[in-house]
C-alpha cells in the first residue's frame, strides 16, 4: 500500500489594528481585510502630507477593498497576476488624484491641472499657485485559495511571510529563490535584504515580500534618473537623494525656515556621490530612522523647482508633484506558492506580518515574527495583531517618545493541513 499526501483546503485566520500613537495626532494609516469566494485580499496604507494625508489613504483603502470585493478581480488575479496588480495601482492612483480635486473644488477652490498631471489652487489670477498635497504608501497581498500569496508595494509598509511550524526543512532563501517572483523597473532579483541575511533563523523560513523602496538603493536611484534625469547627465536624477538630518527651524535672522532652505543645508549629505559615470554611497547618514540602524533619507525636489516637497520613498500613490520629478505608483509585485515548499511531513503553517513602519521602526524582523509565532500559538489573529500593537506602543513611546508615529499592523495565519491517505 502506498501513502499518498493530499492538502486540504487552507485555514486562513486574518485580523487588523490600528493606533495614532500620539493620541493628539491624526491618524492617517488606514487598512482593509476582506474575504471573497475562498480567497483574502488585506492591505496597509500609510498616508502622508498634513492636508490631505488621510484622504489618500481613505481613498486607497476603499479603492483596493471594493475592487478585491469582485470575483472578476481574482479570475484576472489568477490569470495575470502581475496586470492586473499593476492596473489596479494605476487605477487607484487616479482615483487619489480625482479624491483631491472634489474636496478642493467642494470648497469652491479653484483647482488647476498643470503639465506634469499635478494639481494647484490658483485663488485669482493675481494671487501664487498652492500645490495640492498628498499621498499614501500601499501594500496590498492577495491570498489565493490559501495557496498562492501576491503582494505588491510602494513605500515603506513591509510585509513579512515567515514558517509557523517548529522545523520547516528546506525553505531557506535559497529554496525560495525558484519560488518567489520578483517584478520591479529593473527586472527579476532574488537576493534577500542584508536585515534579513544578519538576523538568526527565527523562525526558520523568514522571507520579506516587498521591495526596498528607500532613498539608500541604488535601484531606486537608478530607476528614478530614468524617468527624468538632470540634462546632458543620464545617469543622474533631477531629484535629490540625501540623508535626512536635524536642522534649525529658524534661520540666523530668526526667520522661520523654509523648507527650500532646510533643502539646502540637506544638500550637503548626499546618499550617492557620482563622479563622471561612477556612482557609489556616501559613507553614513545623520541619523538611524529605526532600530534596524538604517538611515533616514529623502527624495528632494531640484532647487529649481517651484515647489519644494520630500518623501522618505521612492514609490508612492498620489505625490503628484513628485512623481512629475520621477518617483512612480508602480508596485514591486512578488509571488509564493506555497504548495512548492517542501515540509518533510511536517503541517504547512505561515504567519504573514502587514504593518506600516509605525510598527517596523521599532522591531527587527526576525523578532516581529517570533513574537507574532508565540502570540498565535495561544490565540487567533486578532489577539496576536493586538499584542503586537500593544508591545508596539511600549517599545516606540520608549525609543520615539512624542514623535511617535501612527502605528498599523494585519496578522494572517495560514495553515495548510496534510491528510496522510493509504491506498
Amino acid at each position: 500500500m502506498a501513502t499518498a499526501t493530499k492538502i486540504a483546503t487552507p485555514v486562513v485566520d486574518v485580523a487588523g489594528v490600528t493606533d495614532p500613537g500620539n493620541p493628539t495626532k491624526e491618524n492617517q494609516d488606514t487598512f482593509f481585510t476582506l474575504r471573497c469566494l475562498n480567497h483574502v485580499a488585506l492591505g496597509v496604507f500609510d498616508g502622508h502630507g498634513k492636508a490631505c494625508g488621510l484622504l489618500a489613504s481613505e481613498t486607497a483603502r476603499n479603492f483596493f477593498r471594493e475592487r478585491l470585493s469582485r470575483p472578476e478581480t481574482y479570475t484576472a488575479l489568477e490569470t495575470a497576476p502581475e496586470r492586473t496588480l499593476r492596473g489596479l495601482f494605476h487605477e487607484c492612483h487616479l482615483a487619489i488624484k480625482e479624491a483631491l480635486r472634489h474636496r478642493y473644488e467642494d470648497a469652491r477652490n479653484n483647482v488647476q491641472e498643470r503639465k506634469g498631471s499635478f494639481l494647484v489652487i490658483k485663488p485669482t489670477l493675481l494671487q501664487k499657485s498652492v500645490l495640492v498635497q498628498g499621498g499614501t504608501t500601499a501594500s496590498i497581498v492577495v491570498i489565493l485559495h490559501g495557496r498562492t500569496i501576491l503582494c505588491a508595494n510602494v513605500g515603506d509598509s513591509v510585509t513579512l511571510l515567515s514558517s509557523a511550524s517548529a522545523v520547516v526543512p528546506d525553505t531557506s532563501w535559497k529554496a525560495l529563490e525558484s519560488i518567489a517572483r520578483i517584478h520591479n523597473a529593473t527586472g527579476p532579483r532574488c537576493s534577500p535584504p542584508a536585515d534579513l541575511v544578519a538576523e538568526p533563523a527565527r523562525p526558520p523560513l523568514l522571507l520579506m515580500l516587498t521591495g526596498d523602496h528607500s532613498p539608500e538603493s541604488l535601484n531606486e536611484f537608478n530607476m528614478v534618473a530614468k524617468a527624468r534625469h538632470i540634462p546632458h547627465q543620464p545617469h543622474v536624477p533631477e531629484l535629490m537623494f540625501l540623508y535626512d538630518g536635524i536642522v534649525p527651524g529658524t534661520t540666523a535672522a530668526g526667520k522661520r525656515m523654509t523648507l527650500r532652505e532646510k533643502h539646502q543645508l540637506l544638500e550637503r549629505r548626499p546618499v550617492f556621490v557620482v563622479q563622471n559615470r561612477d556612482i557609489h554611497r556616501a559613507a553614513e547618514g545623520s541619523y538611524y530612522k529605526n532600530i534596524r540602524q538604517e538611515w533616514a533619507s529623502l527624495c528632494c525636489t531640484p532647487a529649481k523647482a517651484k515647489y519644494h516637497e520630500s518623501l522618505a520613498f521612492t514609490r508612492s500613490l498620489g505625490d503628484f508633484y513628485m512623481h512629475h520629478y520621477g518617483l512612480t505608483h508602480e508596485p514591486d509585485i512578488f509571488q509564493v506558492d506555497l504548495d512548492r515548499l517542501n515540509h518533510s511531513g511536517c503541517t504547512p503553517a505561515f504567519n504573514v506580518i502587514v504593518a506600516s513602519d509605525g510598527i517596523w521602526d521599532s522591531w527587527k524582523y526576525g523578532e516581529a515574527a517570533a513574537f507574532v509565532t508565540e502570540a498565535l500559538t495561544t490565540g487567533d489573529a486578532a489577539d496576536a495583531a493586538r499584542r503586537l500593537l500593544q508591545r508596539n506602543k511600549e517599545v516606540a513611546h520608549g525609543i520615539f517618545g512624542s514623535q511617535v508615529d501612527n502605528m498599523t499592523a494585519i496578522v494572517c495565519s495560514i495553515r495548510l493541513k496534510v491528510d496522510n491517505q493509504t491506498e
